[in-house]
């Protein structure tokens, strides 16, 4: 008994972690692979980065070490794939410059999340319906529809019918005759009451 609340705890803490950290914004930092850098460098406005990507591996790792002694842990690595982010800049008219790495890793980090964060609530969506779907009642009979038409049909007949017995009611107290045509589904039925 104490081994399932202990189970129980630890999985609720980790949930509890796990939305805090799905929570947390998270800056997007561009890293880029030793194949890509040269192809990025080339772009127009990329004067600034370091010329090779080795330099540029060099500072990227003090920057983490900076980071973990900020304690800046809520951070992602964005890969940017040179021509992807090309058509980015053509698209958005920027150039490849710091900032526009910068705000090009943190749209596909946002992008991301958001899939993520998709991706989680349709999953708790399945489970609640699979929950929902175990208590249910089982589904009607395939017939219980037809008992709707059924009581229709009565309630018809039962109208027509008195309808035929008011009139003959009051051809018998009035001594008139009455002459009715009604027609039923299609065929007509001709009611003549005479003195």
């Amino acid at each position: 008994m104490g081994e399932d609340r202990d189970h129980q705890g630890e999985k609720g803490a980790r949930w509890r972690r796990q939305l805090r950290a799905l929570a947390t914004p998270r800056t997007a930092i561009p890293v880029y692979t030793p194949k890509d850098y040269p192809h990025i460098r080339e772009q127009p406005g990329a004067d600034d980065m370091p010329a090779t990507w080795e330099e540029w591996a060099v500072l990227f790792d003090a920057s983490q070490i900076r980071r973990a002694r900020e304690g800046q842990f809520y951070y992602d690595k964005v890969r940017i794939r040179p021509d992807l982010f090309k058509a980015w800049l053509d698209a958005n008219s920027l150039s490849a410059s710091e900032r526009s790495r910068q705000l090009y890793a943190q749209e596909l980090n946002d992008a991301r999340a958001a899939r993520r964060i998709a991706s989680e609530q349709e999953r708790l969506a399945r489970e609640k319906a699979e929950r929902v779907a175990v208590n249910a009642p089982p589904p009607p009979a395939p017939w219980s529809h037809r008992a709707i038409e059924a009581c229709a049909l009565i309630l018809f007949a039962t109208a027509v019918s008195s309808d035929v017995v008011v009139g003959a009611m009051l051809a018998t107290s009035t001594g008139f005759s009455i002459t009715k045509k009604k027609r039923l589904a299609g065929s007509c039925v001709t009611i003549s009451l005479q003195q």
